[in-house]
């Protein structure tokens, strides 16, 4: 509440609008928990210092900042780390590879031979693992897929 002569704030209305900001902090915070929330929203109206509100209220804008960078740390620590495949999971995967039906002879003697190379390192047979899986999995997206029905509607 403004004086209308000074314009200057009464303390009554300085305490209140220091309150509202620091319930503005915790209020709806997911960064603190229900109980946090409850208690400064009690605390909140039991103090009557401004000093102490305005102390407090620069204290939870901190705390509430470092609970938001950990909040991001954690996401962020979440994600998924790239696959990385040790050798010999990756001539596993080339052995599984050369099972695959969609992969043409010529594929497949070029990855074997491409895999025999000692200077490619395992970025590099990981990168080539990869691309043959997507030309075994475009090959296979491109037959027709067997019904079990053929003759069925023939004339």
């Amino acid at each position: 509440m403004e004086s209308h002569v000074s314009g200057a704030s009464t303390p009554q209305g300085l305490l209140g609008e220091l309150r509202q900001a620091l319930l503005a902090v915790y209020v709806g915070n997911p960064h603190f928990t229900p109980a946090e929330q409850l208690l400064a929203n009690h605390q909140a109206h039991e103090l009557e210092g401004e000093q102490e509100l305005a102390h407090w209220l620069r204290a939870a804008r901190l705390d509430d900042a470092e609970r938001q960078r950990q909040a991001r740390w954690q996401a962020a620590r979440a994600l998924p780390k790239p696959i990385v495949l040790d050798p010999q999971a990756q001539d596993a995967e080339l052995l599984n590879l050369l099972d695959c039906p969609a992969l043409q002879q010529a594929q497949k003697t070029a990855l074997i031979s491409l895999f025999a190379y000692d200077t490619i390192r395992p970025a590099g047979r990981l990168r080539m693992l990869g691309d043959a899986y997507a030309r075994a999995l475009g090959a296979a997206g491109q037959q027709e897929p067997y019904c079990g029905y053929e003759g069925l509607y023939e004339n």
